[in-house]
């Protein structure tokens, strides 16, 4: 099986790498241009001094004539040499072209020969048998060395200028092909994105369709299938599972409450069919968000958030629909811990909620109708704090009394005025989480002090509840 986000990883990864493959080669190309231009320069340079230092050996060499100083011709001497030093040690430079070849040999032939000249007319030694014709010769010679050293200077600019044309050529062939491999890379990891992103998104449309039919009780929904990632697999077996479960518990309780109909006293069963009808009165809107926010979580690979939210709304439903009419106080608070959990989740920094318990006489059991605390939270959250955009507060404080548990439910919302507060015991849309408690603890206590409320216009609401610690009805 494979991992959805791994692939998606592995796609970024391979993107990052062929574009910074792409950039080192780039630079290497950049580089190796560079210090190949950097080195013809540099010979370029050399031939230039090579022509200075020849043309200040043609001045020494005139001077020494005027004035027969061997000064003179020691300068002369350590010029030419400095030339010829200057011209071998470009002579590998020179074999990439053939005209720069024939100006090099032409020249250092001519600079040796005008040498000799120049030794000979020193020593008095006249091949011609007139020295002034030899330094006439020698002057000529010297006025063509300097044109075939000028015409080797502008052979090797030449040379200079094919090279970067070519260097140039092969970059600009190399980018284009190098551009060429990059966009057919893109385009086919597009293509591969484009494909996760369109399974993902297809599963998530069938986990919201079924999510939907879960919250108005159609479980005959088909099943989400599966994919070959096991990451989502995990977010569609929980989804599929939970489906079940709920179902399962759903016609148990079904089947159960038509049992007792059938075999208990008439009074008893009605009281009891009552009970159960309020009870089962659970906002399907809370469930839905919080299989939604289940999903998120799934999707965000946080795992253990995830697990935690599917334990907690299981327990909340489980409870919910379980066959009982009474549950005890202490399993009671553990579904309140569960419900504040996940609210917290949904309202993030909107809405603060604090529970605060206080036990005072030992450990008697307290028996008390299943969700009784949790419909008052949720009234809070829906109708009191509904426009808080932050600094809400929510405290729930159970405080036990002697033949008691006062329970305290308490919000900084807008609050409620005479008429509102009047009307909000009555089993009406937007109210029925108060009404059904109301009711239930009078059905199962057999009291009417069980409830008050207390409010005023933007002062908050205040709900009291007294869970007595002898209940009318029969314990499970």
């Amino acid at each position: 099986m494979r991992n959805l986000r791994t692939e998606v990883v592995t796609l970024y990864v391979v993107i990052a790498v062929l574009f910074l493959g792409s950039s080192l080669v780039d630079s290497y190309f950049d580089y190796n241009a560079f210090r190949r231009n950097g080195e013809l320069l540099k010979n370029y340079e050399t031939i230039n001094q090579a022509i200075v230092a020849y043309n200040q050996s043609s001045t020494a060499f005139r001077l020494f004539n005027r004035n027969k100083n061997k000064i003179f011709y020691t300068d002369y001497t350590q010029k030419y040499q400095e030339v010829t030093t200057l011209l071998s040690g470009l002579s590998q430079a020179f074999k990439e072209s053939e005209q720069t070849i024939l100006y090099y040999r032409i020249s250092t032939q001519m600079l040796e020969e005008r040498n000799s000249l120049i030794d000979a007319y020193v020593n008095l030694q006249s091949p011609t048998g007139s020295l002034s014709k030899d330094y006439e010769w020698i002057t000529l010679m010297g006025n063509y060395v300097n044109g075939f050293l000028n015409d080797l200077l502008s052979a090797y600019l030449d040379q200079i200028n094919k090279r970067n044309s070519q260097v140039l050529h092969q970059f600009n062939t190399f980018k284009t092909a190098a551009n060429v491999l990059k966009i057919g890379f893109l385009f086919i990891l597009a293509i591969g994105l484009e494909l996760m992103v369109r399974r993902s998104r297809q599963k998530m449309k069938e986990a919201s369709h079924v999510m939907q039919e879960i919250s108005k009780r159609n479980f005959s929904v088909e099943d989400i299938g599966t994919t070959v990632y096991t990451d989502i697999n995990e977010f569609i077996v929980t989804t599929n599972t939970m489906k079940h479960e709920i179902h399962t518990l759903i016609e148990q309780i079904e089947a159960f409450s038509q049992q007792k109909i059938e075999h208990e006293q008439q009074k008893r069963l009605l009281a009891e069919s009552r009970f159960k009808e309020l009870q089962l009165q659970i906002n399907p809107h809370f469930l839905f968000n919080t299989l939604s926010m289940i999903i998120r979580h799934i999707q965000s690979d946080d795992k253990q958030t995830s697990i935690r939210l599917v334990k907690e709304t299981s327990l909340l439903l489980r409870n919910s629909l379980r066959n009982t009419m009474t549950i005890s106080l202490d399993e009671e608070l553990e579904l309140l811990r569960s419900y504040i959990f996940i609210q917290q989740m949904l309202l993030g920094q909107r809405i603060s909620i604090i529970l605060d318990i206080r036990r005072a006489y030992g450990s008697t059991i307290v028996y008390v109708p299943p969700l009784v605390i949790q419909p008052i939270v949720e009234n809070a959250v829906l109708h009191g704090l509904k426009d808080v955009r932050e600094g809400g507060l929510i405290e729930i404080q159970v405080e036990e009394k002697q033949d008691y548990f006062a329970v305290t439910v308490s919000d900084n919302g807008k609050g409620m005025d005479d008429d509102e507060l009047n009307q909000a015991l009555l089993e009406r849309e937007g109210h029925v989480g108060l009404s059904s408690v109301h009711q239930r603890l009078m059905l199962l206590y057999q009291r009417e002090q069980v409830m008050a409320l207390e409010s005023e216009p933007g002062n908050g609401t205040r709900v009291h509840l007294r869970l007595y610690k002898e209940v009318a009805l029969s314990t499970p």
